[in-house]
């Protein structure tokens, strides 16, 4: 995957279980890129992270614009396995669920989606997304309840490191 992530390319995965064995695997700030499953259903195409254990990053997505993530599934079995795509503009999310029992875990700081938009003109959306279908136990933020914990989608309004705070629009349908 990090050898074909680069500007211009949509990365197509036919139906089948792939494994992901190392963390944050696309990373970075690049525009125009996605990745796609082209089964009929998300169903049809599944990440499996063997060597996940607290937090992982599948996608560390800071700034860059047009950003696709289309019909597949995270088996997140037991795990946390998290998206960011904290894009400046045009960053669409679809179809994708989070699959698998994700039990309560005092101590495991994240979300499972940063969709947050950086540019006060952008917009990025949310759409068809699953998270928690076989069970969850998701905390909320640690400042809104006291526990440090798994939180489902998180937008990051107050932080300004490196001008990555979300700062424009996000659109959530169908979740």
């Amino acid at each position: 995957l990090n050898d074909a992530h680069e500007t211009g390319t949509l990365i197509e995965f036919p139906p089948g279980e792939y494994k992901v064995e190392t963390e944050a695997v696309l990373s970075g700030s690049t525009s125009r890129w996605g990745i796609r499953g082209t089964g009929e259903s998300h169903e049809d195409v599944t990440f499996r992270f063997p060597n996940a254990d607290n937090s992982y990053w599948f996608v560390h997505q800071h700034g860059g614009e047009d950003v696709l993530l289309d019909n597949f599934t995270l088996d997140s079995d037991d795990k946390l396995i998290a998206i960011r795509i904290r894009t400046n503009d045009g960053g669409l999310i679809r179809d994708v669920e989070w699959a698998g029992y994700l039990p309560e875990r005092d101590g495991w700081p994240g979300q499972l989606l940063d969709p947050g938009c950086r540019d006060p003109d952008g917009v990025n959306r949310v759409v068809r997304t699953i998270m928690g279908r076989d069970g969850s136990f998701i905390h909320g933020h640690s400042w809104a309840t006291d526990r440090t914990g798994i939180t489902g989608i998180r937008f990051y309004p107050h932080s300004d490191t490196h001008g990555e705070r979300h700062a424009g629009e996000t659109v959530l349908e169908d979740i």
